[in-house]
């Protein structure tokens, strides 16, 4: 009789526990429910036209660059819409383009991908004796493009012969590397007083300048080179129309005992 009594006790508690198992279960299972709905309906409106690319906009270049970016975005766009399309890798294929620094791809609903690119300066250009053409410099040393002329204004690097150079790739060549660096400290006092720089000889360590109207600055290393240049400016600065004209160079390898060469 206790044993029955205890069990009647308990059973009324039991029922309740049951009921709550269950309702847990239906919660779980419409949880479960809501999920996958949410993955078909997502996976529905990846793959809908709704979203399909149909459009490629391309901001910050124009001309056949422009068109070069738009062709190979809209190329890795085909079959994709804008939710399912990989925009980093789109992003880093345009990055791989040679006259491209910098790149940002984004969507633009509903079916629109905006392309902003960021391209390379030219900051001189290289040339060597015997080839035609030249190519375009950056002034982190990255070669731009291969290019038929010198655009007007662009300094020139006279590199030897054979000097090897690749579009898309960030020169290592030392002789690039100093006449850089000259066209970096060169102050504008120095292009204003004295005359910019058009055109510079790097070979075995040494650079030579030519400014326009035909002076040659000999500059010796890089080293110091921005005291060479402060000491090239106030020769010259002293010289009279005359004597400018018949300067052939000014040598200041040395810029404590600076040396002239006639015509």
């Amino acid at each position: 009789m206790h044993a029955a009594g205890l069990d009647a006790g308990l059973a009324p508690r039991r029922r309740p526990a049951g009921r709550t198992r269950g309702r847990v279960r239906l919660v779980l299972l419409a949880g479960v429910l809501v999920v996958a709905a949410a993955v078909a309906g997502w996976t529905a409106l990846r793959s809908s036209s709704a979203f399909a690319v149909g459009t490629v906009t391309v901001t910050g270049v124009d001309g056949a660059r422009a068109d070069e970016v738009k062709a190979l975005a809209g190329e890795l766009s085909v079959g994709h819409s804008l939710l399912d399309l990989d925009v980093q890798g789109v992003a880093a294929a345009i990055g791989r383009l040679s006259y491209v620094r910098g790149v940002s791809v984004d969507r633009s609903f509903p079916t629109t991908l905006a392309v902003a690119v960021d391209v390379y300066q030219p900051h001189a250009a290289i040339v060597m004796p015997g080839t035609q053409g030249a190519y375009l410099l950056a002034a982190g040393g990255e070669v731009i493009a291969a290019a038929k002329r010198v655009p007007s204004g662009l300094p020139r690097i006279v590199l030897p012969a054979g000097s090897t150079v690749v579009v898309g790739q960030v020169t290592g060549d030392a002789n690039v590397k100093a006449a850089l660096h000259v066209l970096h400290v060169a102050p504008r006092s120095f292009t204003r007083d004295v005359g910019p720089i058009v055109q510079l000889v790097p070979a075995a360590g040494q650079v030579r300048a030519a400014i326009r109207g035909g002076m040659v600055l000999r500059l010796g290393d890089t080293a110091a080179v921005e005291t060479k240049l402060r000491v090239a400016r106030r020769v010259v600065g002293q010289f009279t129309d005359q004597q400018l004209a018949s300067t052939a160079y000014v040598d200041v390898t040395v810029p404590e005992r600076p040396a002239l060469g006639m015509r």
